[in-house]
């Protein structure tokens, strides 16, 4: 990981901070209801079934003047069945998976366009995506950061 190109630097040796609740991330009841179904054997089979159902059964709008966007919580966003980009899938995601035990950290990427714009004094739309870190053990029993884009249409668990 370039450090230096981070605006803010994970805490990776504090992997409790990535099971806490954010103010659009709250474990609520909801979430907890939703999680506990989606909870599997393992936790990379949990982020499979997360990210199989928010694409099943979630609808990915695709209005970019949708006066909710980077404004809900997870809980808001899984009343509504209804993700207005990525920023909502990855608050989603998030909640889901911390309330299934797995720690999880939001990353935001900025497009190298946008910071040009920004450079030369262009007030431009902010653009860029929204990522999820998700810290899951692999086949040998060690635990590494793994990088899941929480917006990408998945209908089959082959498509992780």
């Amino acid at each position: 990981m370039d450090k230096d190109s981070l605006l803010v630097t994970p805490e990776l040796n504090n992997i409790n901070k990535y099971l806490k609740s954010g103010t659009r991330t709250e474990i609520t009841d909801v979430i907890n209801r939703k999680a506990k179904i989606l909870k599997d054997r393992t936790d990379g089979l949990t982020v499979k079934r997360i990210l199989l159902w928010m694409n099943k059964y979630t609808s990915r709008l695709h209005d970019g003047n949708d006066n909710r966007k980077f404004k809900r919580s997870a809980t808001e966003i899984l009343q509504s069945m209804e993700r207005t980009g990525c920023c909502d899938s990855c608050t989603l995601f998030t909640a889901l998976a911390r309330s299934a035990g797995i720690p999880t950290m939001q990353i935001i990427t900025l497009s190298k366009r946008w910071g040009e714009d920004i450079d030369k004094g262009r007030r431009t739309e902010t653009s860029g995506h929204f990522f999820v870190g998700v810290y899951l053990k692999d086949i040998h029993g060690k635990f590494n950061w793994v990088l899941v884009d929480s917006d990408r249409c998945v209908t089959d668990i082959r498509d992780v």
